[in-house]
């Protein structure tokens, strides 16, 4: 938000926090493009979720995985701030609608997915378990 306010642009920047499923699939769908330089990866979701909805992403090369190749989707190789700037001034210079959406993802990455998520869902049971009895009276 300080940079924000000291680039003198608070009037074009939304900090909108969490928002709900259908907004956020608004914004995404409405996006030119979605920028996601994190260093998490490969399998995190809004790279996928926007080349579904038809709208471009620029992602960190760690997320590169040849299960997700497709047209919508645009690593870059770098983390310095001046690449992933004209990676975003070059996105902003192409057309919006020159691909088609990603219809249906690769369903072994589909899967793989699934897979990862069931898994994080019962270490998070196993964590609420854990916590709840370590904070009761003996």
């Amino acid at each position: 938000m300080d940079v924000v306010k000291s680039l003198d642009i608070v009037s074009r920047v939304e900090f909108k926090g969490f928002v709900d499923t259908s907004e956020l699939a608004g914004l995404m769908k409405d996006a030119h493009c979605v920028v996601f330089p994190s260093q998490l990866g490969p399998s995190n979701l809004p790279p996928l979720e926007a080349a579904m909805l038809g709208t471009r992403s620029l992602i960190s090369d760690v997320h590169f995985d040849p299960l997700l190749s497709h047209p919508l989707i645009r690593t870059v190789a770098s983390q310095n701030a001046e690449v992933w700037a004209t990676e975003m001034l070059q996105t902003l210079a192409e057309t919006k609608a020159e691909f088609d959406p990603l219809v249906q993802p690769n369903s072994n990455f589909a899967s793989q997915i699934c897979v990862a998520l069931n898994e994080f869902r019962a270490h998070r049971n196993e964590w609420a378990s854990v916590e709840a009895n370590r904070f009761q009276r003996k």
